[in-house]
């Protein structure tokens, strides 16, 4: 959490990301903790942030995944010399059908240190680099991501190539430099309540959602709004896109006030409330820290109501 917000309040301070919205009135829906029960099945598979210490994870069998903190992707090699591990393809490769992957309310990010060129974090499917011999290009299909945040990546927050009946939801994309989502050829899918904020290093035709051969691709300065692809059947609701800008146009008020939405937007009290409702918290701690709570929502909605009466070209 700590980890996630210093990225996301850096961007904001350096003014990298421009929060007036192009599609106010689209509800952001904020990822959502699992329960125990479900994470405790013999079905689900724990990701650590160690498991992508020399690498990409790879996952090749059809399952639920989910994350156990945030990941910030550094790995200490690019190829291994003793070819054991897999070579840097993504943070995540899914390379199998029938695959849940949740983020569990945490993050991914590429470290700033990293040189990797157009990296993406979560990548469906393509070569298996756990077995180089293999030069079959996977395309798995029945594949959910969903519940977290994808922050900063020198090319994409999801990438994939012919995939189908790929579920994409209850996500935030934050910074990255060719798109937030690029999937190619994807047919018989849907791109639901999803928040993108803009790129600090892309430059030109920056997507925020780009479905190459086909006519659903959401550039960052275009209203979104519901569709359907047709023929491909690729609906996309509830997108929530924030575009790009250069502190330097705005005049100081207007930097200012955009600083202020940003550090606003970034106010969230999640582990607070998990902390009120933690066994074993005594009735007046709890009532205090949920006054607490209150008091933060309430001054959040504040500083945006401030920040956003300020009229902006």
């Amino acid at each position: 959490m700590k980890a996630k917000l210093s990225i996301f309040l850096f961007l904001c301070m350096s003014g990298h990301i421009h929060t007036q919205d192009i599609e106010n009135d689209v509800p952001t829906r904020a990822p959502q903790l699992q329960q125990p029960g479900i994470l405790g099945t013999q079905y689900a598979t724990a990701i650590k942030p160690t498991d992508v210490k020399y690498g990409t994870y790879e996952i090749e069998k059809p399952g639920y995944y989910f994350l156990t903190a945030d990941i910030i992707f550094n790995p200490d090699n690019f190829c291994p010399a003793d070819g054991d591990k897999p070579c840097a393809s993504a943070v995540i490769n899914i390379l199998s059908d029938n695959v849940i992957l949740d983020l569990n309310t945490h993050s991914i990010s590429q470290d700033p240190s990293s040189s990797f060129p157009d990296f993406p974090l979560i990548k469906l499917g393509g070569r298996n680099y756990d077995n180089l011999s293999d030069t079959r290009v996977y395309a798995p299909k029945n594949v959910t991501v969903k519940n977290g945040s994808l922050i900063h990546s020198t090319g994409y927050g999801i990438y994939g190539q012919n995939n189908a009946q790929i579920a994409i939801y209850d996500l935030v994309f934050v910074d990255h430099a060719d798109a937030a989502i690029q999937l190619e050829n994807l047919q018989d899918s849907r791109i639901e309540h999803i928040t993108i904020h803009g790129s600090a290093t892309a430059q030109g035709n920056v997507y925020g959602i780009y479905l190459r051969d086909n006519s659903d691709s959401v550039p960052f300065w275009t209203s979104p709004g519901d569709g359907d692809s047709g023929p491909q059947s690729v609906t996309l609701k509830n997108i929530h896109i924030s575009g790009m800008f250069t502190s330097s146009t705005l005049d100081p008020l207007a930097s200012l006030l955009q600083k202020v939405e940003c550090a606003a937007l970034a106010l969230n009290t999640d582990d607070l409330f998990t902390a009120a409702n933690t066994t074993g918290v005594t009735p007046s701690i709890k009532n205090g820290v949920l006054d607490l709570i209150t008091q933060i929502n309430d001054l959040k909605a504040e500083l945006l109501a401030a920040a956003r009466a300020y009229p902006q070209d």
